[in-house]
């Protein structure tokens, strides 16, 4: 019976390379839904960023997929700002408190500032773009 036990590593370095590709395909359909509308579905208009962002995010399943995204892009970011301080060997018992916490901060701050968007628009607190 074999039991895989993790001593140092966390969830965000085990899930780097799914994270990654995840991010990848995110931001290739990203780039299809807003930039190039060819993935928009709901009357894409070139030049009108707010109205295409209000549109899209009036569906439930695209605010999930972003949300996951962004939820992915975290746990990349908390990773990547983590070993920012191990590559430049900056970390120490005394200190690796404070540079998790920044880490895992900073990743927050992203999350809950991107997700928003999203979120107050699927919820009526953003108001509807002019016609």
């Amino acid at each position: 019976y074999a039991v895989t036990k993790y001593n140092a590593s966390t969830p965000a370095a085990r899930i780097m390379m799914v994270g990654g590709v995840a991010l990848l395909f995110f931001v290739v359909f990203h780039l299809l839904h807003f930039t190039t509308g060819t993935l928009h579905f709901d009357n894409f208009q070139h030049g009108r960023v707010y109205s295409n962002v209000h549109n899209a995010f009036q569906h439930g399943y695209l605010v999930v997929i972003y949300l996951a995204a962004l939820g992915f892009m975290a746990f990349h970011l908390y990773h990547g700002i983590w070993s920012l301080f191990q590559t430049l060997g900056l970390n120490a018992p005394e200190r690796d408190v404070f540079f998790k916490g920044l880490a895992a901060g900073s990743a927050v701050i992203l999350f809950l500032g991107f997700a928003a968007v999203p979120v107050s628009i699927l919820s009526g607190l953003l108001p509807t773009p002019l016609p």
